[in-house]
């Protein structure tokens, strides 16, 4: 089961530091063009915090992460579609709340991570 999340009303939390403006851009465009996008999973810690789903917990889960996808409806101003996968008692020390998270030029990131190798 899935839910929306306003993200102007919650606080979601993820891991990593800095995304691909090209990405971002790309993911912004199809929510804005009215195209669904598959739900983020996410654990809860309490009924406004919650923690984008990473490889630290069952590997064998589809969608994991989310940090482009959230960042990009943060941007578009639209709710976040996300699946609940369990609970959390506690924020990893470095995790930050995704509108901290930088968005950085493409070619700046390292190869594996640019949009243009992403996309193949």
């Amino acid at each position: 089961m899935t839910e929306f999340l306003d993200l102007d009303r919650v606080r979601l939390y993820g891991g990593e530091r800095v995304k691909s403006d090209l990405v971002i851009y790309a993911l912004v465009r199809a929510i804005n063009g009215g195209n669904r996008l598959p739900p983020v999973n996410v654990l809860k810690l309490d009924d406004i915090t919650y923690v984008l789903h990473n490889d630290e917990v069952e590997e064998e889960l589809e969608n994991r992460g989310g940090h482009h996808l959230a960042i990009a409806h943060l941007r578009a101003r639209e709710p976040l579609e996300v699946a609940v996968i369990g609970t959390k008692t506690c924020l990893p020390d470095h995790y930050i709340e995704i509108w901290k998270i930088f968005v950085v030029p493409d070619a700046s990131l390292p190869l594996q991570k640019r949009y243009a190798v992403r996309k193949k």
